[in-house]
Order: C-alpha cells, then sequence, then structure tokens
C-alpha cells in the first residue's frame, strides 16, 4: 500500500484532452464542459475524504462531449473508484458518463512494531495520508484516536490501524478482587466480591459475592466498581 507524504486537504482534478481546433466565439468548449463534470464530483466525494483526484474515461465515439453543465446526478452511492454519473445540460440534454475517483484520506498507522495486548501511547502511533480508493472501511480515521485502546494482535511497523485490530482496556480481569455495589430499591450497599469474569467498563460480568456467596451479574461503572441489582 502507498503511503504519502501529508498534505493539507485539496481537490486535484486531471484531465487529458487533445484539442484539434479552437472553437468559434461563443460556442460551449468541451473541455469546460469535462471540467465543470469533475469539480462538481470531486467537490460531493470531497465531503467524506481529505483529497480527491476526479479523471473522466472517454468514450470511442462522439466525443469529447460539449455543452454547458447544469448538473450532476451520480446513479450509485460510491464516493470513490469507478462511478457512473448524469451529467445535465443547460438545454436539459443528458449525458452518461464514466468517472475514476481516487481518494486519500489521513489515517491512524504504527509508529513502530506494537506487540498483541499493548496499550496504544502517542509514541506508538501517527498519522499518515494514504491512498483509500480500494481500502477497506474500518481503518481509524484522524479523527477516531486510538490513544488508550489495547492492541488484540501484533503490528508492524506502518501498519494501519483497524478497528478490529483494537479493544477497549479491561477495567476488570476475571480472578481479581472488585468493589460491588448491591443495589435493592432505593437502598445501596457496599460490599466485596471476586470477578469471575473480565470485562471492560459498561460490560456485564458475573462477580460472586464475599459477603452472601451469591453469584451476581452487574455492570462495570467508569470506576471499577461493579454495580448489582438484586431483589
Amino acid at each position: 500500500m502507498k503511503l504519502l507524504t501529508p498534505w493539507s486537504k485539496r481537490i486535484v482534478v486531471t484531465l487529458t484532452l487533445a484539442v484539434i481546433s479552437l472553437p468559434a466565439i461563443g460556442t460551449a468548449v468541451a473541455g469546460d464542459f469535462l471540467t465543470a463534470v469533475r469539480e462538481q464530483v470531486a467537490q460531493l466525494c470531497g465531503v467524506e475524504h481529505d483529497s480527491v483526484q476526479v479523471t473522466v474515461k472517454p468514450r470511442a465515439a462522439d466525443w469529447p462531449p460539449t455543452g454547458r453543465l447544469v448538473a450532476v446526478d451520480p446513479l450509485s452511492g460510491k464516493r470513490r473508484g469507478t462511478l457512473v454519473v448524469d451529467a445535465v445540460r443547460e438545454d436539459g440534454s443528458h449525458e452518461r458518463l464514466t468517472l475514476k475517483v481516487r481518494t486519500w484520506d489521513r489515517l491512524w498507522c504504527a509508529a513502530h512494531a506494537i506487540e498483541r495486548e499493548e496499550t496504544i501511547y502517542p509514541g506508538l502511533v501517527e498519522t499518515r495520508l494514504v491512498e483509500t480508493t480500494r481500502l477497506r472501511r474500518d481503518i481509524l480515521r484522524a479523527n477516531e484516536s486510538p490513544l488508550g485502546l489495547v492492541t488484540r494482535r501484533r503490528l508492524a511497523e506502518h501498519d494501519l490501524l483497524a478497528r478490529t485490530a483494537l479493544a477497549a482496556p479491561q477495567a476488570v480481569k476475571a480472578g481479581n478482587d472488585v468493589r460491588v455495589l448491591l443495589r435493592c430499591g432505593q437502598v445501596v450497599i457496599s460490599d466485596t466480591g471476586h470477578a469471575l469474569q473480565s470485562g471492560c467498563i459498561s460490560e456485564s460480568i458475573l462477580v460472586r459475592s464475599r459477603t452472601t456467596g451469591r453469584v451476581l451479574q452487574g455492570s462495570i461503572g467508569a470506576d471499577g466498581q461493579v454495580h448489582c441489582f438484586v431483589d
């Protein structure tokens, strides 16, 4: 996968067009029509991506098209790769065009090799501008911080950080003693317990009460205490 050096968000529009002769004054220029199509598509796709490049695939006949563009309507929900659009002219006529949209996004990757079950801290990761035209969508973008998460597997240097490769840190580990809050109506009793399962904050686990010996199910709070509701 090709990694690019950082640059600011931009839209790149490219087109190779052979000009045989200059048009008469007042007539529509083919390059203007195609440029307008590419610019509209680039603006549409640029909402989701940091950088976009749009090229038009020429047809064998009636090329290049001319006219004054009014609107561009993509014929699918795709915003990268090969797109087919319906370009509407000012005179009401339509032109169906095939475009190639390449995209780049700033994504998180490993700055160094990261071992399994290691907590992510700033020195381990960095963001890079990466071409995402064919990239799956589960990679963490620059605005989705991985700091504090734990790796599920080993990551090599420059590996992109997929959501499936990361997990929230465990707030409680099986076998450890935990503080248990027993709630019965409006009454709250503090107790100690033995964690029978591991879990992250807000997850539900089983604990055994040290006082009663009962196995209870409770949710792990932000403070690491297990909140159990009892009858």
